[in-house]
């Protein structure tokens, strides 16, 4: 979209409900965080990254509530997310986390 009409076209997205509100984010460095993946834009390739908001916390489930299965998908679940979602050259970074 042509950057003069952004916040026009926010502004109309922002009018259809008064419990929904969008936002515009301005990445000046060539990548993109959209829910949670990072999208790098490298020697005219894009990569994918995981990414964590600064306020997440790492806890997805309280240890002594939930069925041993919830806790071995979710663990499975988010190595699934890092294997086949991240680039390669991310994945050290991530599981050191």
């Amino acid at each position: 979209m042509p950057n003069n009409q952004i916040y026009e076209i926010l502004d109309k997205f922002n009018s259809y409900h008064d419990r929904l509100r969008f936002t515009v984010e301005h990445n000046y460095d060539d990548t993109m965080n959209f829910l949670d993946v990072n999208l790098r834009i490298l020697e005219s390739l894009i990569r994918f990254d995981n990414y964590r908001k600064p306020t997440n916390s790492g806890c997805y489930l309280n240890y002594k509530s939930n069925p041993l299965e919830h806790k071995k998908g979710l663990i499975i679940g988010q190595l699934d997310r890092i294997l086949f979602l991240a680039h390669p050259e991310y994945h050290k970074k991530i599981l050191s986390l």
